[in-house]
Order: structure tokens, then sequence, then C-alpha cells
């Protein structure tokens, strides 16, 4: 049975596996969000900080948040969109 997490088409999991930083320094919940506002010391810092704690909980509430509409708006995400993300962005 399905995780109730995972049961509605809002929820990514990109946010609960991975933070991009790109060669600018740059850090963000993924390859299309925006950048995360706050300063971090450490890449561990930001996935675990407010910012991203606060994307994973709209995740888990089924909120679809203005940045993530690129994904949403294309396609509803369902788990295979997600399983091929994945396979995509982080090579899994």
């Amino acid at each position: 049975m399905k995780s109730s997490i995972q049961n509605h088409e809002k929820f990514c999991v990109v946010p609960f596996v991975k933070i991009v930083q790109d060669t600018k320094g740059t850090v963000r919940p993924c390859h299309w969000h925006e950048e995360l506002k706050e300063d971090y010391d450490s890449l561990s810092d930001a996935f675990f900080g407010v910012e991203m704690e606060s994307i994973r909980e709209d995740m888990r509430k089924g909120i679809i948040r203005e940045e993530c509409r690129k994904c949403h708006d294309c396609k509803t995400v369902t788990l295979n969109l997600i399983e091929q993300h994945l396979i995509i962005c982080i090579g899994i």
C-alpha cells in the first residue's frame, strides 16, 4: 500500500532526497526551483534548514508552491514521473 504522503498527485519526492548547488554556489531544492534565499554555511545546513523544511511540509500537505508550478503545469506529477525525474536528475 502506498504511503499517504505519496498518495496525491501534488507530491514530489525531490526536496526529501536532494539539494542542488551550481558552479556559482547558488543553492536550490531542484534544478527548476528558484534559489534559496538564506545564506548557509554548508549544503547540509541548507538541506536541513527552515526553507527546505517548509517546502517539504507543503509537499506533505499537497500544497503546490508557486516555484513548483513549472513541473505541475507541464504534467500531473505521478509516481512514474517522479521516478523518471529522479533517474534524470540524480541518476538512480
